[in-house]
């Protein structure tokens, strides 16, 4: 019997469920990745992969293959419709079963729906932090303080699978050849951590950040910063491209509570872990109207200005630069530029949120989309909106302007 994983989503070997289930199942295991037409897409009829997050993605695939070769297996990688390239294949192997990571939004939930037509389909959880809803998924509410509460009230265990010591073998597949390496966005000297794509950088950055220096005791108070690099986690780039898993991350926080004792900060990692998962499943309620109206976007000149930093408000066009220099902004920095756009430049939420969506290399769906509907008022929260005074938050978060002058 053969096993197909996909690791679409999911580009790592540690705390990997479909990995794990394919392996248990198939006397030879296929590991596909596939550069799918949903990668490459339009969002509103924009193109939604920038060459940062294109980059990003490329290391994750080529640091996935080295794993797997010195495994004694290989990564197949194809281009084209993940369904079609997924049947093509289950059509030349013996009784074969697939197993992906269960996404979470409008599109994929559809691409995996119509996959399961054609093939025989295993979906794993793997994305998320908790296992399942404490609530029917009817009855998720609207605010993630309840969300939280509800959850915290039936703290559920959270399992975690370790990195594999051995696979199956697999039959000799031809593979296409890794898009992007090639094609990375020059890096601003001026970013404050490098980011490299891959499990093996992100399992570095999450024993760095949970290491002796203690920076995790102190994030609650430091996770605002906009100069340092441990000033928050950083781990959201490895996250969104499913390099690390967030059930790994929370084992790593308990663990460094075991040494070092639990205090506001380790509990806000874990807060901010359950945020994402407030998003996926708000994501998989909604459905498509998660994403707002379909209509296509017309590219305005007020978002012309935001977007290259050029608006004449000095603590968002530093914001602005450093993301488009670098493909990243700090969660302070993003609020009050999304705050900015909407609230004083009048301009439709789904311009940012493409924005984002094409630039950041932490892109995740669920969390964007979520954020930005957020600030925008759109989404289920009944307070309606978060207006930034932008002013007064570069006074608290850039008192001496260190930020707005290392990018303006």
């Amino acid at each position: 019997m053969d096993s197909i994983v996909i690791f679409n989503g999911s580009l790592r070997l540690d705390d990997n469920p479909a990995l794990r289930q394919a392996a248990e199942y198939g006397q030879r295991l296929i590991c596909l990745f596939v550069y799918d037409e949903l990668l490459c897409a339009d969002s509103y009829g924009l193109a939604r992969l920038g060459p940062f997050r294109a980059h990003f993605i490329a290391e994750a695939v080529a640091d996935l293959d080295h794993q797997l070769s010195s495994m004694g297996q290989r990564l197949v990688v194809r281009q084209g419709n993940l369904v079609d390239v997924v049947t093509a294949l289950c059509h030349s192997l013996e009784k074969p079963q697939v197993y992906i990571q269960a996404p979470a939004c409008y599109q994929e939930l559809k691409q995996v729906a119509r996959l399961s037509h054609r093939v025989t389909l295993r979906l794993c959880q793997g994305h998320r932090l908790l296992p399942e809803l404490p609530m029917e998924l009817e009855k998720l509410p609207g605010s993630f303080t309840s969300f939280r509460k509800q959850v915290e009230a039936r703290w559920p265990s959270i399992p975690v699978d370790e990195k594999p010591e051995s696979l199956p073998g697999g039959p000799d597949i031809p593979s296409d050849p890794i898009i992007g390496l090639e094609q990375r966005a020059i890096t601003d000297k001026r970013s404050i951590i490098p980011l490299v794509g891959g499990e093996t950088a992100g399992q570095q950055r999450l024993a760095d950040y949970m290491g002796p220096d203690g920076a995790l005791s102190h994030y609650k108070e430091t996770r605002n910063g906009l100069l340092n690099s441990n000033d928050s986690s950083k781990l959201s780039p490895w996250l969104a491209q499913g390099s690390l898993s967030p059930r790994r991350v929370y084992h790593c926080v308990k663990e460094y509570e075991v040494r070092n004792g639990a205090n506001q900060s380790t509990y806000w990692l874990i807060f901010e872990l359950l945020w994402r998962d407030f998003f996926a499943f708000t994501a998989i309620r909604k459905g498509k109207n998660f994403f707002g109206p379909a209509e296509e976007l017309t590219l305005t000149e007020p978002f012309e200005r935001w977007r290259n930093g050029e608006t004449g408000q000095p603590f968002v066009d530093a914001n602005m630069k450093e993301l488009l220099y670098t493909g990243y902004m700090s969660n302070r920095g993003r609020q009050n530029v999304a705050s900015f756009l909407i609230h004083e430049l009048d301009q439709d939420w789904r311009l940012g949120a493409w924005w984002f969506e094409y630039q950041l290399i932490d892109h995740d769906p669920a969390s964007n989309y979520g954020n930005w509907r957020y600030i925008a008022g759109s989404g289920q929260d009944p307070r309606g909106g978060r207006r930034f005074n932008i002013q007064k938050q570069a006074a608290l978060y850039d008192p001496e302007g260190r930020y707005i002058q290392r990018w303006l």
